[in-house]
């Protein structure tokens, strides 16, 4: 038998239950097939095999080859089977665009109307870069950020740097993006 680890990855994204489901999935197959190799003939025939008690680790994947030897007093014979688990895939990203920007572009009427404006457009870098993330691979990987409203002085620019992470029960990666304000004001020439 061969399963996808995923299979066995539950809403709760917790890895032990995933890890205890596919435990339960071997031990309901190891079963199965102890009944269908079944024993007959010979004189009181006996059937046992060869697990260890050592499972396939849910995010690596692997596999385990059983062997059942079926005895009596005058013979043995033997067979086997392999039940394989499809590793967990390495998670994917895309890597989210910077952006930079003069802080003449958010100009309005006043002062607190372009900081309002440059506050609004780094929120939006945030959500176009959140919602354009290719994320992939793993077991229901999710893509959260650290962006809590941060903000750049619009009269003095700066830069700040957003933090994307994907995970899922198995694996965590990070990638960052920047978005910088210049400023930028051409000189002002006196007249008398």
């Amino acid at each position: 038998q061969t399963v996808d680890a995923c299979t066995f990855d539950d809403l709760g994204d917790d890895l032990t239950a995933a890890q205890n489901a596919l435990n339960a999935n071997f031990d309901q197959w190891l079963a199965d097939q102890t009944t269908a190799v079944g024993e007959g003939g010979g004189c009181s025939p006996q059937i046992s095999d060869d697990f260890d008690g050592n499972y396939i680790d849910f995010c690596s994947g692997g596999a385990i080859t059983i062997t059942w030897t079926v005895t009596d007093i005058c013979e043995e014979i033997t067979t086997s089977a392999t039940y394989t688990v499809n590793a967990v895939p390495a998670l994917t990203l895309s890597a989210p665009a910077d952006a930079t920007h003069d802080a003449c572009e958010f100009d309005d009427v006043d002062l607190t109307t372009a900081q309002a404006n440059l506050d609004d457009a780094i929120e939006a870098w945030v959500n176009t870069n959140q919602a354009a993330f290719a994320a992939g691979g793993g077991c229901s990987p999710t893509v959260t950020n650290d962006f809590v409203a941060q903000s750049i002085d619009y009269c003095t620019g700066g830069t700040i740097t957003i933090t994307w992470t994907i995970e899922d029960l198995c694996e965590t990666q990070t990638v960052t993006a920047r978005s910088e304000e210049r400023f930028s004001r051409n000189a002002e020439t006196a007249h008398e």
